[in-house]
This record gives C-alpha cells, structure tokens and sequence, in this order.
C-alpha cells in the first residue's frame, strides 16, 4: 500500500509492507517534504508477536562533521561524488560534480537510542557513501504495541548545524502522532503534524483534525499551510 500527494508547500507519502524483512510486523513509514526547507520521516512497527530488537532508520553519508549531538550528526558529501560500476570494489569510472551543501540528519531523541556510525570503506574501498548513520532503538517489542522512529533531515550551507540542531522542538512523539518544530538556514520555522487517526489533536495552542499538517511561519507571519484529511486548523 503507498500514496503519494502534493500539498502545495509540502508533499506526503506513506507506504505500508507486511511481513517486514521477513518478520511478522508491519511497518509504516511516512514521509513529509517542506518545500525547500527539509524532510520528516516516520517509521511506524507493528508486530505480531514478542521481539528483543535493535532497529531504527539508517541514513548513508560519505563524510561527517564538523559537529555532532547525542541524537544528531552533520553530513556532507563533498565536491565530488564518484560514479563507478556495480558490486563490491567496483572500479570508479568518473565523478561528479556536487554542489557545496550540508546535511543535518537528527533523530528525536528517545530513551531506547544511542547514534551509531559504521564505516564500511573498508570492505568496499571505493563505496560511494561509505559510512552508515542509525540511531539504534534497542528495545522489547509486543504484539498490539507500536512502536516509533522519527529523523528529520535539513540541508544548509557548509558548516556547524549546532544552532539548528538546538532550534528543533519535539512537541509531540508518541507511535499514534508527532508534531516537530525545525527552523530552516533562512530563519523560516516549519510545524510538521502527524496524526493518522485524523481525530481531533489539541496541543500548546494547537488545534487540527488533518491526518497531516504543516506550517511555515516566516517573520512574524504565516507563510504557507499545508493540509491532508482534513478541515480544521488553528
């Protein structure tokens, strides 16, 4: 199952697999896409029967820095990305030029996580993304009780992702809805709500009955609002 919508100042997609990597679970990810302002990702894991599990969403970079948090790591990839052939130790036919931006990849924090890097250049020395980003959720896993996983990935200029990082407000995250608050490098706050259920969520002032929502408020004001089932914003 998987929907794919654009809402004007943003865009939605949902997909849903059974029998998840062979498991009996069901995962559900959902995706929101600020335009141009950065990227939400939901996992949501549904299992039918009782797991000890490590797991959680895992992202691939090619260099790290210049700062890092307990749940979020700054990424590039550098002027170049090289182009190669396929398998293991492939040889690197030609690179590509790539246009000087940064990554901020945050996880919201969760008392199950801890961020974990890998490099794995060196059993594939000319992978073009070499180094694997998770934050790791080791956790009990029971029949009729979901489970979470939230990332949020904001490119900007060259340099620290401290400040943005800082400026992240997690007002919500449960496996049923999450609402974040994330700043954009131009000072534009955007508001994402998930709520699949679609009943009424009343929160700090807060007040929908969209499945998804989403708010850019840019000096002082409202600059866009973006809506998915449902009529009520305020």
């Amino acid at each position: 199952e998987a929907i794919a919508v654009d809402l004007g100042a943003a865009g939605y997609g949902r997909v849903r697999i059974e029998n998840y990597q062979g498991y009996p679970a069901t995962l559900v990810r959902e995706i929101v896409f600020v335009k141009q302002g950065g990227v939400v990702v939901k996992d949501t894991l549904s299992l039918g029967q009782e797991l000890k599990m490590r797991w959680g969403q895992v992202f691939r970079a090619r260099n790290l820095g210049p700062d890092r948090g307990p749940n979020w790591i700054n990424t590039y990839t550098g002027p170049w990305m090289p182009l190669r052939g396929l398998g293991r130790g492939a040889p690197v036919y030609t690179r590509w030029r790539n246009s000087p931006r940064d990554l901020l990849i945050y996880f919201l924090p969760d008392r199950h996580g801890r961020l974990e890097l890998v490099d794995e250049s060196g059993r594939d020395s000319t992978l073009p993304l070499p180094l694997r980003v998770q934050y790791t959720l080791r956790q009990d896993g029971k029949p009729d009780t979901p489970l979470s996983s939230v990332s949020l990935l904001v490119p900007h200029a060259p340099g620290t992702a401290g400040p943005l990082a800082e400026g992240v407000r997690v007002l919500l995250s449960e496996p049923a809805r999450t609402v974040v608050e994330f700043p954009d490098t131009d000072g534009t706050r955007n508001l994402v709500v998930l709520n699949p259920s679609g009943r009424p969520l009343k929160l700090d002032g807060l007040k929908t009955d969209a499945r998804v929502a989403c708010i850019r408020h840019s000096r002082g004001k409202v600059s866009a609002v973006s809506l998915y089932e449902g009529k009520e914003l305020s």
